[in-house]
């Protein structure tokens, strides 16, 4: 059985067409990313599901059960989705036990339900303290009891983390993840951050202009993207125009195998290189006809560096990003040496695409 099954759901706002013919499916225990800018639809795609909103036609099914279609329209109580605002909003009144008890019935809030929350959340024996003596992590933890605590089908989270410093956001997301794989909940992220949804999710969905352009596992979404603009989205990329012909790029990197699902001969393909594809180096004088380029700058980040550069004018001049493990030692202005390493994509370049 399906946790979730989303059928041909649209809903519009006067003119603007917020979702459109969104379809959508989630397998118990999995963490769905819906994935876009702001103003693509997903937190308008997330309100609907939680019955928030009313979309206009469709159908969801929530554990098996319809909780959304022409003749039905449950209440958002009555669906049994848990719900994790961005700041997660506490009670400020009420104390982080009661906060967690809040949606129980009397019966589970006396019984040892809020201290097992308490414990998986790691915040075993501090119930009785108000949430203004939480730090916002801490708070965070606690929505997320408080959501869990009922046993949803499903528990929903509007850009959870946005409000965290960098370092908690990630240290959270972690735990998190650990937290719901933990008691097999299944859920739904909604965020407009590639490495959230990437490290968190079994499943990602892409959003535009209301629509849902790819739905994949987060491997399949960074390597195959569907066009030119989720590659953009999700990930670095560095795009160059080259003619595919019997499934291979021909460009000034030599022949280039293109992914499966790509155009096998194209004229014109805007063609997306991954920065961690380019294999930099020094320069072989004895190796006629290398690819290089001039150093332009470099960002370290820790574990990887981006290094920025311009290739030469004889290879066309554009700007480049490569990734780098480690600690690289180039220096602006320095010339490198360029190749890539395995498949590309290639699309059909839109001007060819209209023509």
């Amino acid at each position: 059985m399906k946790a979730l099954q989303i059928r041909h759901l649209s809903k519009s706002f006067t003119s603007v067409h917020a979702l459109k013919d969104i379809q959508l499916d989630l397998e118990e225990g999995q963490m769905l990313a819906v994935l876009g800018p702001s103003g693509c639809g997903k937190t308008t795609l997330l309100r609907s599901i939680a019955g928030f909103e009313t979309a206009d036609s469709g159908t969801i099914e929530v554990g098996g059960h319809i909780v959304f279609d022409k003749q039905t329209n449950l209440k958002p109580e009555k669906r049994r989705i848990g719900y994790v605002p961005q700041e997660g909003v506490l009670f400020p009144h009420l104390s982080v036990a009661k906060n967690i008890g809040f949606g129980l019935s009397r019966k589970d809030r006396n019984s040892s339900r809020i201290d097992e929350m308490l414990e998986l959340v790691g915040m075993k024996g501090l119930g009785s303290r108000m949430p203004h003596e939480l730090s916002g992590g801490q708070q965070q933890r606690i929505a997320l009891a408080r959501a869990l605590a009922p046993s949803p089908s499903l528990v929903l989270f509007d850009e959870p983390f946005s409000a965290l410093d960098a370092g908690l956001r990630a240290d959270l997301r972690e735990d998190i993840k650990s937290m719901l794989k933990k008691v097999g909940a299944t859920s739904i992220l909604v965020t407009h951050d590639q490495e959230e949804a990437l490290s968190m999710a079994d499943v990602v969905a892409v959003m535009r202009n209301g629509s849902c352009v790819q739905t994949a596992d987060p491997i399949s979404l960074y390597k195959y993207p569907t066009d030119i603009k989720v590659a953009k989205f999700v990930g670095d990329a560095t795009i160059i125009k080259a003619q595919v012909l019997n499934g291979n790029i021909k460009s000034l990197f030599g022949n280039l195998p293109v992914a499966s699902g790509c155009p096998k001969d194209c004229e014109l393909a805007s063609v997306m290189i991954r920065p961690e594809q380019f294999i930099i180096g020094k320069p072989d004088l004895h190796l006629p006809g290398q690819v290089g380029g001039k150093v332009l700058k470099t960002f370290f980040y820790g574990h990887d560096a981006m290094v920025y550069l311009k290739l030469d004018d004889s290879f066309g001049g554009d700007e480049i990003q490569i990734r780098v493990m480690g600690t690289p030692v180039f220096e602006p202005d320095e010339y490198v040496s360029i190749q890539i390493d395995g498949e590309v994509m290639a699309y059909v370049h839109e001007d060819e695409a209209l023509a």
